[in-house]
């Protein structure tokens, strides 16, 4: 199990929280560093909203990405703290019936879990993409400006209401840095939360994909067999698989449901933004961030979305392969009955839930469609206020 957690393990200690301790297994975490760190990100996140509440909307937009983005950190890392507990045990959870069922060697579980760790690594990549873009791209323009113009033009990742003149060297280089340690923050925080949602959908449908397997191997052996009251351990085994696997992916949407809901809404309104920033670029310099900054919302959104479609037709997968690995005419009405439970039980999806909504392919595309009609709104209410 912990081979496939590294990115979320040195996400989490870069933020001052250990996944897991070496000897209990109980959340633990460095208080200093986490709280500390905690409050000077949602210090800025204020002092980003003040800016936002003072300034015309143009350049409001352009820092409220940032702005939804310390709100979104904030909260996530604070409710993974909130139920660290639950989390530890729905991981030893997955991992103990991994090991109960003896499926951690077949080529479903293995498949499932180098995508989990590929796509872990791409999405890390666009999340430090995007914020070493966010502190490279000033740190640029004040070393370009100051050897080739002659005068240094003091440039912030993004703008915030700072209590002091940020004009000053001095006081520019503290801002600097506070934005650097909240971008630190946000990109290891965030990283740190999606890959290990990714890690949990990858393993729940790898444990229905080896329930597949068993049940295909089970129906095999029926096929050829005569004494069928052999197989009925069998057959309940794979049964209290299946009723485990369905506990524990409840467990998982319960635990989840929350920061997807928060998710979901704060990243269609970033990916909202980015994109009406994008069309509205007036400085070339900010093309990079923002760019980059569009794929990697597209991405988190693409993962939750494409996540909750996966474990939705893995799940209901099940009761097609209950009916066609079975000789039916051949069955006893003892085993038929038997198996009447998990064939109604896998007609039922399992579902990825954000409490208003169910998370899959078609909520992807209803958030891309409503992009459209959000940008038209922005750019209507900037052509009225130009004219006014």
């Amino acid at each position: 199990m912990y081979e496939y957690l590294r990115i979320q393990q040195f996400s989490f200690r870069v933020i001052g929280i250990n996944l897991w301790a070496q000897r209990d297994q109980r959340i633990a975490s460095a208080p200093c560093r986490y709280y500390s760190w905690t409050v000077a990100t949602a210090i800025i996140t204020l002092l980003m909203g003040f800016y936002i509440y003072t300034s015309e909307q143009d350049k409001a937009i352009q820092v409220l990405t940032v702005f939804l983005q310390g709100v979104l950190s904030v909260i996530k890392s604070g409710m993974f703290v909130a139920k660290g507990r639950r989390f530890i045990k729905l991981i030893r959870s997955l991992d103990m019936l991994a090991a109960e069922a003896n499926v951690k060697e077949g080529k479903e579980w293995k498949h499932e879990n180098d995508w989990q760790q590929r796509i872990a690594r791409v999405y890390y990549s666009c999340c430090m993409s995007t914020g070493t873009l966010y502190c490279a791209v000033p740190a640029i323009i004040l070393l370009y400006s100051w050897c080739f113009n002659g005068h240094a033009i003091f440039i912030l990742p993004f703008d915030a209401a700072f209590p002091f003149n940020t004009a000053h060297p001095f006081f520019y280089t503290v801002s600097y840095i506070w934005c650097i340690s909240f971008i630190i923050y946000a990109v290891h925080a965030i990283a740190a939360m999606d890959s290990l949602f990714c890690w949990f959908i990858f393993n729940i449908s790898a444990h229905f994909r080896a329930l597949q397997r068993a049940v295909e191997t089970v129906g095999a052996a029926m096929s050829g067999a005569e004494d069928y009251a052999s197989l009925h351990g069998r057959i309940t085994r794979t049964l209290h698989y299946h009723r485990r696997i369905i506990e524990l992916s409840a467990e998982f949407d319960e635990l989840y449901a929350p920061i997807v809901f928060i998710e979901i809404s704060v990243s269609y309104l970033k990916l909202c933004f980015s994109a009406y920033n994008l069309i509205n670029l007036g400085d070339i310099s900010g093309l990079p961030v923002i760019a980059v900054g569009l794929v990697t919302i597209t991405f988190q959104l693409c993962i939750y979305c494409f996540s909750g479609e996966k474990i939705k037709n893995v799940s209901e997968a099940v009761s097609d392969r209950i009916y066609l690995a079975f000789p039916w005419e051949r069955v006893p009405p003892s085993v038929r009955r038997l198996l009447l439970l998990p064939l109604m039980r896998a007609q039922r999806a399992t579902n990825l839930t954000g409490f208003l909504f169910i998370v899959d392919h078609s909520l992807l595309v209803w958030i891309f469609k409503t992009t459209g009609s959000i940008i038209g709104f922005l750019s209507a209410t900037k052509s009225e206020n130009t004219n006014s």
